[in-house]
């Protein structure tokens, strides 16, 4: 275990070196050296994933067959518009029980209960300041 801690703490003191050789931060930001090292990273860790070298469960291992790709669009069925606000009655309805679901956890959250609510049994009385 202190093998790997040794290894990781060598790894960063290297790396914060370089930086500074090539004049801290700001400068290895101008000099493109950040996203030079973000694009590489990004890169290595893209091929891992397709060679099978990282294993990522449900992506490149043990994938359920009968899943949606993963980043694959769910909720628009092809052809249908991209703007947001055309998304018919389902959408519109969908937006609008979210809009009363944040509504009424405000509420109880502040202390005020819905109509005809038991105040004992407000879900986050604690954790946002509410009282039993």
């Amino acid at each position: 275990m202190e093998y790997l801690t040794d290894s990781i703490e060598k790894g960063a003191r290297d790396y914060i070196e370089k930086i500074d050789q090539l004049g801290g931060s700001v400068a290895a930001i101008e000099k493109g050296y950040i996203q030079q090292e973000i694009q590489e990273s990004s890169y290595r860790y893209q091929r891992e994933v397709e060679t099978g070298e990282r294993v990522i469960v449900g992506v490149n291992k043990f994938q359920n067959p009968g899943a949606a790709a993963p980043g694959a669009s769910q909720g628009r069925p092809p052809g249908r518009e991209a703007d947001p606000k055309d998304c018919g009655a389902e959408g519109i309805a969908g937006r609008e029980a979210v809009q009363d679901a944040l509504s009424e956890l405000r509420r109880t959250a502040q202390g005020r209960e819905p109509d005809g609510a038991d105040p004992e049994l407000r879900p986050f009385p604690l954790y946002l300041g509410g009282n039993l």
